[in-house]
């Protein structure tokens, strides 16, 4: 007689599984981690539950870890960020984010303000005051390819006249594919670049008519930017106050006050973490180990922090199972990559 257990399986009928079994915890070391240079530290509050492979960071301040804040504003792997709930005003000295992570704080720390800084698109204008009758207008940009021929113009032409033979006609086709967009500006047409950063110039010529279309910058490109280069250091956190807005927000008071505040929006993904230690200029982060075990530093009013071991050096760790190594902590750990590991030195 077959026997039966209390989950009611038979005990002559095989187990059948319905989904694959995975392994169980991720492995960190590939090398015999009692070789590896390891340090006993203390993880500031705040952060939640880190993972064994977190990238870490040291306080300016405390001398505690925190994670490490990756260097594109979009990505918080490591969950060191405290996202902005409200825009950053003109030479403001307040901020806003949730009350959770404000917790990731403590009065007297030195505060990092950093978002996605998006780029500008650049602005060109092609000028010619003087459009005649039968002038024929060319608009080249040579490095996408882009040639725009209008045919003869009619009697009395303006500007608005030579755009719409520009974009209309037979260059429809070239003109939804060229890098920029055409307008009327009044004797001149401006150039509008649909991708930002820096452009070569487009050229204005004619092959009828005596004037020569000048074109000339308006507006300076600048490339996008998600490597924290636009971060400011705030200073020292004066006062953290978790009753502000009815009590669902916490406003943090700081000492330095926002200088290019357009650049933290939070449609920019703007966001603050504590400075590392010893980094005097921007990003004001550094990578300085990895978390050798899974830790709980608490969130919100329960936090306490944490005490656990990271890597220093003398491991050869795999790369799956590190959080937050971008470019910039593999530049500040020294690591080398090969294949699926990562090996610090």
């Amino acid at each position: 007689m077959a026997i039966r257990s209390d989950a009611r399986l038979g005990g002559s009928i095989p187990q059948f599984h319905r989904v694959p079994e995975t392994p169980g915890l991720k492995p960190l070391f590939h090398s015999q981690r009692d070789i590896a240079l390891i340090l006993d530290k203390t993880i500031k509050p705040g952060y939640g539950v880190l993972k064994a492979g977190t990238v870490m960071s040291l306080c300016s301040i405390t001398g505690k870890l925190y994670p490490y804040p990756q260097a594109s504003a979009i990505l918080n792997d490591t969950n060191a960020k405290a996202y902005l709930v409200a825009d950053a005003g003109s030479s403001a000295v307040v901020l806003y984010t949730t009350i959770e992570d404000s917790y990731k704080f403590q009065v007297d720390d030195e505060l990092i303000l950093d978002g996605d800084y998006s780029g500008v698109a650049e602005v060109q204008s092609m000028d010619d005051a003087t459009p005649a009758q039968n002038d024929v207008y060319v608009l080249t940009h040579t490095a996408s390819g882009t040639v725009l021929t209008t045919a003869a113009l009619g009697a009395t032409p303006d500007s608005g006249d030579v755009l719409a033979a520009l974009i209309g006609g037979a260059n429809v086709a070239a003109y939804a594919a060229a890098p920029f967009t055409l307008a009327d500006a009044s004797t001149k047409l401006t150039i509008t670049w649909k991708a930002v950063g820096v452009q070569t110039l487009a050229v204005g010529t004619k092959t009828v008519g005596t004037s020569v279309p000048t074109v000339t910058q308006t507006t300076a490109g600048t490339a996008y930017d998600a490597t924290l280069t636009d971060a400011e250091n705030l200073g020292a956190i004066s006062a953290i106050d978790r009753t502000a807005v009815n009590s669902t927000q916490a406003e943090i008071t700081f000492a330095t006050a926002i200088t290019n505040y357009a650049n933290f929006t939070t449609a920019k993904y703007a966001n603050l973490y504590v400075k590392s230690d010893g980094v005097a200029a921007t990003p004001f982060a550094e990578a300085k180990s990895i978390l050798d075990a899974d830790v709980d530093t608490g969130t919100g009013e329960f936090a306490v922090g944490a005490l656990t071991s990271v890597v220093i050096s003398n491991a050869v760790l795999y790369t799956a199972s590190l959080i937050g190594l971008d470019a910039a902590a593999i530049t500040d750990l020294s690591t080398v990559t090969d294949g699926r590991f990562t090996i610090l030195k």
